[in-house]
């Protein structure tokens, strides 16, 4: 779930710059997908893994 949530909002402001820049929509999805298909998944892997548990040390430091 998180994977395609970050997907939709992190393909917004990507969509967002090449219409902007005069691309028809067809090809700025395609940009937009080929940009941050791979490194969204991969942010997301991290934050995860590696960052599980963190937040919540954070969270609880500020109560």
């Amino acid at each position: 779930m998180s994977i395609a949530l970050t997907l939709v909002f992190g393909h917004a402001p990507t969509m967002w710059g090449v219409l902007r820049a005069g691309l028809p929509v067809r090809q700025a999805l395609k940009g937009a997908s080929a940009a941050d298909t791979v490194s969204v998944p991969v942010m997301e892997l991290i934050d995860n893994t590696v960052m599980a548990g963190k937040g919540r040390a954070v969270v609880r430091a500020y109560r």
